[in-house]
């Protein structure tokens, strides 16, 4: 999934890690950027304010915080999907 180390600047490192379990092997302000995607499919509210939160923990000053999400809502919708975006409910 990630690109060989070998082709990366050795500066760079691409570390995958279970954000539920917190980013506890990682200091404070010891890293440039993180990068979390699709979090809002996979998480509950409180544990995306967690994983956001520490995060922020770890990031040096100045570094950089990539979020990547979708936007749920569909748009241009028939009359059945329109009810469900006001309902807010994607279930059937």
């Amino acid at each position: 999934m990630f690109p060989d180390q070998d082709s990366l600047p050795v500066n760079c490192a691409l570390i995958r890690y279970n954000v539920l379990e917190g980013l506890g092997g990682f200091q404070d302000n010891s890293i440039d950027y993180c990068h979390i995607r699709f979090m809002n499919m996979s998480l509950t509210s409180e544990q995306y304010a967690k994983v956001v939160k520490e995060c922020w923990r770890v990031l040096k000053p100045g570094g950089y915080l990539e979020m990547l999400e979708t936007d749920l809502t569909i748009h241009s919708p028939g009359p059945t999907i329109e009810r469900l975006n006001r309902k807010g409910n994607y279930s059937p």
